[in-house]
């Protein structure tokens, strides 16, 4: 049936999406280079950078957010510190 050839064609193209997103993702590797132009190494190495800036990008956040995140359980820890230092006070006192 007509629908039937509809999905073969629909398999057959997303297989080679399959293929070719893993032809791609070798070449980013660095793998499977062999018979590629100059224009294509060119832009895999744009495509490497602008990831590898994206993953910096996104390491600064992610470092940065836990930074603050340390310095507000360090700001805990000086408050507690404090209070606990008061509560030492009033327990010599009292003794």
């Amino acid at each position: 049936t007509s629908e039937a050839k509809l999905w073969q064609r629909e398999v057959t193209t997303l297989r080679r999406q399959v293929q070719n997103l893993h032809h791609n993702n070798r070449q980013l590797l660095g793998e499977e280079l062999s018979g590629t132009t100059v224009r294509d190494l060119q832009f895999l190495v744009n495509q490497v950078e602008m990831s590898l800036h994206s993953i910096r990008k996104r390491k600064e956040q992610v470092m940065a957010a836990e930074i603050h995140e340390l310095n507000q359980k360090g700001l805990l820890v000086q408050k507690e510190n404090i209070e606990l230092d008061k509560k030492l006070s009033i327990a010599h006192e009292q003794n």
